[in-house]
């Protein structure tokens, strides 16, 4: 059975990220004239239609900031007796609805946080987003990194700290030293064992464990993250256990933490993703437990994202623990008691999106390390490492039961340590995890961990000269108590601990050891995690719409088949959910497991193909609630497939023998998209028309293998495709005779560098004109851009049209690793020395020419590097150049292989990054640091910029980036290690297979407005990589089954299809508030995401 999301409620997010994105979903949704004059109205390339406009915002700007006024004058009058209703429409309309959030202890303190909730957006404010100074914070982590020496010295026992000491007149009978010991297991779905191996041999115990022992223990407590694992062991125990797992959450005994599918990574993940497996898990809480989450628990993932902080407040929660930021960074937060603060969003000028979040302070969130500042201490009270038992200390001593001979000393002994922690927090209350990974596995450790415990906690509280009150807890009981203690010592009670903004990247552990590494590890699956994602969204909006166009009283076979699809989405969501976990996406799982994430990402796409094919189907149709449907029908066949989880994707080819064939392509956004379309197809002549039967300008040129191997029987088609928002379209392609379609024209190919042997016959090559050529410059020209390669086939400049020439050369570097006890491996990149750039030399390449695209296509050692610049006027892609890398590195040992851009930009050592696809912020490249600690995370893009220019580079996968120089951007592309770099794992990283990356390379020049004070990528960025994560997707028609060709706009199913009204609620739509009506325009604040739950008629 499957119960998430409901087919009669659709969960819908509305994006407001940055300017751009919210101004396409304002504009072109409400503001626009029909498709038809839009198309007359909109000529020009995409980037001349962005500063029309900007100018238009910036016009209007006044005008708006008066109707705001008036709207709020209006909100604060009291309406006349027989106007009520009126008022509250416009209350609807105008307001940004507040979050239900969970229930506080004290009604002061929720008063408190009700305060911080969001306010109505105006327009007047989202045009001037850019120009708002963020609000100061007293610690800015780019700040912090240009004051920090990063010194290692040696602080004793606590080896990454100094040596702590107390005054016990701190605490008093009145101001005890409370102590909150938090029972823990962190389960991984997935890193040495599979996840289903995972659950079968260890977390199935400890969930049985821990029903039977929390039951014994009433003064046990225990908390919980990772849902997918609950869900597989839901499945299996009978309703009488399950009544016990309600009543242990209803009590507070058992904590759900986070919860969402999985703990996800921070650094490779995009937003979208992790809002789905948040969604997915906060869903299956409150459909089976009928609870909700207020705590954040990320103790695992390799480095912090300040998106997580955000998506987790507009979920519901209120607090969140981290554990894995630069040991020199907690050092110095540590010293001046800021390891708790209210972290900020870079670019909040409010205070709205803090968060409160606590930072341990040790080296692992493991109990040697969580107790206080000696392990070898803490480790002696860690009684699952009794003698006999399967753990051991690694200081060689070991734990040692409590009994009354002892208590005594060994409660002093533990006492110590946990006054000792005390003293890097600016508080009373001390949080103890109390585990590690896939601990409480069976009856005996829970019983040794609570037998013991609790004499400890009881010699404690009994010594009243100790001042001290131990117990367990979890954190919703540790902040509880953390938020009373702050109240007696400020009115303004947790309000008054620091602001930090910034994220916490790039992390180490230990010496110049940075877990940069990551970042590109896997690239394979890297890729096809941000495909699934496209393939999900697009498949989850059309299924919606599919099925609200059926209607609310479907035929049983037509409701039943609408179940299977639900279910194929439910199983993508799942899929894509797990692989978010923080060894999943990141690449730092065995081999077989990554082959296992491989599977299940192949089926979830499988999957979502197959949803998409049939909702389509069903809204071609005249009559979709008539529809008799066939769930292994195939009625349209996507253009591209995938043979298998290790192989990249190929193109079908569409056979025009038989006559013509309908090509069914689909925007998935909601704003107009004027896009290039590549099909393969059988015949080298052909003519594409559009819905309306007219007659589209198109190419074809050959297909390769790699620069030279010509594939026989096998066209490249490209088109231009005018989609209007949110729109299946139906484009026909049909062969004709040579020279009888005048739109239709041949690619010019020239190689160059091919040896004789791999020559193509002019024979064989026909219908097109190949020629061989020695080497010379190459241009390529579009309405909006120059580009110029030089003889060796590689980029020398770039010209935007009326702007001076910019010199922008690629270069290929490569690393090696370095020697020592902890090289470079799955997780750390330890490279050997400086990039060794490769040595020029005559390699082969391929220039196609057409009326609609030009390419260049050049073969390096490792890998194919193709330069495509869309030609046809009035294309959006027309405005960026796109790069391709199609690497191979199964051939070499110990390399990491990188593309580096040089440009005469001078950036100095600034430059920007994306954080999730979400956020920009801005990062320096620091001289006193190694190599290493200078590439962070680039999940979507970065850019470098000057007075003059602004270079952008998106990215279609994450990868890990760099700017190592003045005016340079770098990103690696793959990666394979020999060995293991010692952090569990337990292998290298020489799986690699054929990897495809895809970059856009967007150069803009500065108008003249006031430049921004936050780091934001412009519209023009937006747009090309919005289209790049999700491209338009082609489908093409089965000869198999009958179909009803027409152009379709589905955003004319939204009134139709769906009640008039949507609730607008948290972000994981567990917390519901006000009613919206949908016919009425929405305010929507920059940067802000919004979620509302829309209902069928």
């Amino acid at each position: 059975m499957f119960h998430l999301r409901s087919p009669d409620s659709i969960f819908k997010l509305v994006l407001g990220i940055s300017i751009g994105v919210v101004v396409f979903i304002i504009i072109q949704m409400s503001y626009l004239p029909s498709n038809d004059q839009r198309e007359l109205d909109f000529d020009g390339t995409l980037e001349q239609r962005l500063i029309h406009l900007e100018s238009d915002i910036s016009q209007n700007r006044h005008v708006a900031g008066q109707l705001h006024k008036a709207v709020k004058e209006l909100m604060t009058a009291a309406p006349p007796p027989d106007q009520h209703q009126q008022a509250d429409q416009l209350d609807v309309a105008a307001n940004q609805h507040q979050q239900a959030a969970p229930q506080r202890a004290a009604a002061e303190w929720q008063q408190e946080r009700q305060q911080q909730r969001r306010q109505p957006g105006s327009m007047a404010g989202f045009c001037e987003f850019g120009q708002q100074s963020p609000k100061t914070t007293d610690v800015q982590m780019l700040d912090l990194y240009k004051e920090m020496p990063f010194d290692n010295p040696d602080g004793g026992a606590w080896k990454q700290g100094w040596e702590l000491t107390y005054d016990t007149s701190q605490w008093s009978a009145a101001k005890k030293l409370r102590v909150f010991v938090v029972p823990h297991s962190h389960n991984d779905p997935g890193w040495i064992k599979t996840f289903e191996q995972y659950y079968a041999g260890q977390t199935r115990n400890i969930f049985n464990s821990m029903v039977a022992m929390l039951e014994r223990f009433p003064r046990m407590k225990f908390i919980w993250a990772e849902i997918s694992y609950l869900d597989l062991w839901w499945s299996e125990i009978s309703p009488e256990v399950k009544a016990k797992v309600k009543r242990l959450v209803s009590r507070g005994q058992l904590e759900l933490v986070t919860a969402g599918w999985v703990m996800p990574d921070e650094a490779n993940t995009h937003y979208w993703a992790v809002l789905e497996q948040l969604v997915t898990g906060h869903e299956w809480l409150r459909l089976n437990l009928n609870a909700t989450v207020s705590n954040g628990w990320s103790i695992d993932p390799f480095g912090l994202s300040p998106t997580l902080a955000y998506v987790l407040r507009r979920s519901g929660l209120d607090h969140m623990v981290i554990q894995r930021a630069h040991y020199a960074v907690k050092r110095r937060l540590a010293r001046h008691k800021q390891l708790e603060f209210w972290w900020r969003q870079t670019w909040d000028s409010g205070d709205s999106t803090d968060m409160f979040c606590h930072v341990m302070p040790f080296y692992s969130y493991d109990a040697p390390h969580s107790c206080g500042p000696d392990p070898k201490v803490c480790c002696q009270f860690d009684f699952a490492r009794l003698p006999g038992g399967k753990y051991n200390c690694p200081w060689r001593v070991a734990p040692r039961p409590i009994n009354d001979g002892n208590v005594a000393e060994r409660a002093a002994t533990l006492l110590d340590q946990y006054r000792k922690k005390a003293q890097l927090y600016n508080s009373r209350v001390v949080m103890v995890p109390l585990g590690d990974d896939f601990r409480y596995d069976s009856a005996h450790e829970w019983e040794a961990q609570y037998v013991n415990y609790q004499r400890l906690f009881d010699h404690m509280n009994g010594q009243t000269d100790w001042h001290v009150e131990a117990q367990f807890g979890t954190l919703a009981d540790y902040f509880a108590a953390l938020e009373a203690d702050a109240r007696k010592e400020a009115a303004a009670g947790l309000a008054a601990f620091p602001r930090l903004s910034g994220d916490f990247f790039t992390y180490a552990d230990k010496n110049d050891e940075y877990w940069s590494g990551y970042y590109t590890s896997r690239p394979f699956h890297k890729s096809m995690d941000r495909v699934l994602i496209s393939q999900l969204r697009a498949a989850e909006l059309l299924y919606s719409l599919a099925l609200a166009a059926v209607g609310p009283s479907p035929s049983v076979e037509l409701s039943s088949h609408t179940s299977q699809l639900l279910a194929d989405l439910v199983l993508a969501r799942r899929a894509l959910s797990l692989f978010q976990h923080h060894d999943g996406i990141t690449g730092t799982a065995k081999d077989r497991v990554v082959i296992d994430y491989g599977n299940k990402l192949l089926k979830a796409l499988e999957r979502c193909q197959r949803v998409l094919q049939q909702s389509a189907q069903a809204l071609l149709l005249p009559e979709p609630a008539a529809w008799q449907p066939d769930i292994s029908a195939v009625y349209w066949e996507p253009a591209e497939r995938r043979r298998g989880p290790e192989r990249l994707a190929e193109r079908r080819t569409l056979s025009l023998a038989d006559g013509e064939r309908a090509v069914l392509v689909y925007n998935d956004l909601a704003h107009r998209r004027v896009e290039a379309v590549s099909l393969h197809v059988s015949s080298a002549h052909v003519e594409v028309t559009d819905p309306r039967g007219r007659v589209l300008k198109s190419q074809c040129a050959p297909v390769f293998d790699g620069v030279a191997a010509l594939v026989d029987g096998v066209h490249k088609l490209t088109f231009v495709a005018t989609l209007a928002p949110l729109s299946l379209a139906v484009f026909t392609v049909r062969q004709v005779a040579p020279m009888e379609n005048g739109r239709h024209e041949l690619a010019l190919v020239t190689l160059v560098h091919v040896p004789k042997g791999q020559q193509v016959s002019p024979g064989r090559a026909a219908p097109y004109a190949v020629e061989y050529s020695p080497p010379a410059p190459v241009t390529f020209g579009s309405t909006d851009l120059t580009l110029e390669l030089g003889p060796d086939g590689l980029m020398t400049s770039l010209t935007r049209v009326g702007y001076d020439r910019t010199a922008l050369s690629v270069d290929f570097v490569t690393y090696g690793a370095q020697r020592g006890p902890d090289p470079s491996g799955a997780y750390l990149f330890m490279p050997d020395g400086a990039a060794r750039s490769y040595h020029r030399s005559a390699w082969p390449y391929r220039v196609e020419r057409g009326p609609v695209a030009a390419e260049l296509a050049v073969q390096l050692p490792d890998l194919t590097h193709t330069v495509r610049l869309v030609r046809a006027e009035g294309a959006d892609d027309a405005s960026w150049v796109e790069i391709q890398n199609r690497a191979d590195m199964s051939r070499r040992r110990n390399v990491e292989l990188a593309m580096r851009l040089h440009s005469s930009i001078s950036s100095g050592d600034r430059f920007v990054t994306d954080l999730n696809g979400f956020q920009t912020i801005e990062r320096r490249t620091f001289e006193k640091l190694p190599t290493q600690a200078n590439f962070y995370p680039v999940p979507g893009m970065m850019y470098i910029e000057d007075e003059r220019a602004r270079l952008t580079l998106t990215l279609a996968q994450p990868l890990g980036g760099a700017s190592l120089g003045p005016g340079q951007m770098e990103v690696m592309l793959d990666r394979r290690l020999m060995q293991d770099d010692n952090r569990g794992l337990g292998q290298g990283v020489t799986d690699s297979r054929v990897t495809l990356s895809t970059f856009r390379l967007v150069l803009e020049h500065p108008n003249q407005q006031e430049a921004p004070q936050k780091p934001l990528p412009s519209l023009l960025a937006h747009a090309a990589h919005r289209s790049q994560l999700h491209p338009v997707h082609a489908l093409l028609h089965s000869r198999s089954c009958a179909a009803v060709p027409g152009k379709l706009n589905v955003a004319h199913l939204l009134p139709e299809g769906f009640q008039a009204t949507a609730t607008q609620t948290s972000l994981t739509g567990v917390h519901l508030g006000r009613s919206v009506a949908l016919a009425a325009p929405l305010a929507l604040d920059p940067m802000e995401l919004y979620a509302f739950r829309l209902k069928r008629l």
